[in-house]
């Protein structure tokens, strides 16, 4: 991954992570600071306003995140021009959809 990373960004340039801590969230803040680059750790539970300062604040230029799918419907941050690296969350239809 960190090679993967080497050739999309720049050395010492700021990404983030808006994800649970999971193994993947691990991975990806291991290997962003093996390939050089400046960690930007954004707490999954901040509402897009406090994610959208953040990545403002940090120039960061790209974003790793999880879509998550409530009620069919996708929850995810427009993030400026940072690019976007996705990754898929479990889904529970009966545990996020009630009544």
């Amino acid at each position: 991954m960190a090679n993967a990373l080497d050739t999309t960004f720049t050395k010492g340039d700021a990404i983030a992570i808006d994800m649970p801590m999971t193994v993947n969230a691990v991975i990806i803040y291991l290997a962003i600071v093996l390939a050089g680059f400046v960690v930007v750790s954004i707490a999954d539970s901040f509402a897009a306003k406090e994610i959208a300062t953040r990545l403002r604040v940090s120039n960061a230029k790209g974003i790793f995140t999880q879509v998550t799918f409530r009620c069919h419907r996708s929850q995810c941050v427009h993030c400026f021009s940072a690019l976007n690296i996705f990754f898929p969350a479990t889904f529970n239809y009966s545990n996020s959809c009630r009544g």
